[in-house]
């Protein structure tokens, strides 16, 4: 879009909204939503990738705010889990039936995502993508070095899965954690990876693409309200919802029940 900002202004009063506070590309995601939140605002529209929407529905916790997803990044998982087009302008008008939702978010801390964690060596992939927005193809160097480096490192049983209470416990190279989706069970989803060699690592790279990870035979995958993770270490790298954080062990997720005021479509 040329005039990002003015064109889905447009679109969310087309679909019945009233604007109490204009997107102010200018200033960062956090100004905005105190200039939004100060206004009044019973809907906050935040345009970007999974991690904006991270963000930005962090700070609407228990707010009473709801938040509306506009699609704006690189996969946009979290909109597609509501059922929202691609399309950013469709998306706006999708949600003119102002129907809400309280969302299941899963948790690390005080910090929430609202679609998934990624925990142990791939996560330091996501360091290198962020090293590459903005430089076009001489950009994509760095992560593309740390993907080879990745898969041919030896795998190890670095990272130790324990869910509810010690009841389970898993070793395995890396770990992937799902927030519970609308209407779902209301569980996290756990999938441990234990790949072994190059063409399994592979493999489980393309089954995480595709949403079907747990179906590989070297991957452990359980259901559950709460989990912690241990290393070797005495901190663990991660990603919430694509974004990288460093965190102490024992890394301790649950879910937090109807914590955030989603917008669905109709």
């Amino acid at each position: 879009m040329e005039r990002p900002a003015e064109t889905l202004s447009a679109a969310i009063e087309t679909a019945g909204f009233v604007l109490v506070a204009r997107a102010a590309p200018e200033l960062d995601v956090a100004a905005q939503l105190e200039a939004a939140l100060a206004g009044g605002a019973e809907v906050v529209f935040a345009a970007g990738g999974d991690g904006t929407l991270r963000a930005v529905a962090e700070r609407l916790l228990d707010t009473g705010c709801a938040l509306a997803v506009v699609p704006g990044g690189t996969m946009n998982r979290v909109a597609e889990r509501l059922g929202l087009p691609d399309d950013p302008v469709a998306a706006i008008a999708a949600l003119a039936a102002k129907r809400a939702w309280h969302l299941d978010v899963g948790s690390v801390g005080d910090a929430v995502f609202l679609y998934q964690s990624i925990i142990g060596p791939p996560a330091r992939l996501l360091r290198f993508r962020e090293m590459q927005r903005g430089r076009r193809a001489l950009g994509w160097l760095p992560l593309l070095r740390a993907g080879v480096r990745a898969l041919l490192r030896r795998p190890d049983r670095s990272i130790v899965v324990v869910v509810a209470d010690g009841a389970i416990r898993q070793g395995g190279h890396a770990a992937v954690v799902t927030a519970p989706a609308p209407g779902s069970d209301g569980l996290l989803g756990v999938e441990v990876a234990r790949p072994r060699g190059l063409w399994a690592k592979l493999r489980q790279a393309w089954r995480w693409i595709r949403r079907d990870l747990s179906r590989d035979p070297q991957v452990v995958a359980l259901r559950t309200n709460r989990a912690a993770m241990l290393g070797p270490a005495p901190v663990l790298r991660l990603s919430l919802d694509g974004e990288m954080r460093v965190v102490r062990v024992p890394v301790r997720f649950r879910v937090r029940r109807a914590a955030l005021a989603v917008l669905l479509p109709a």
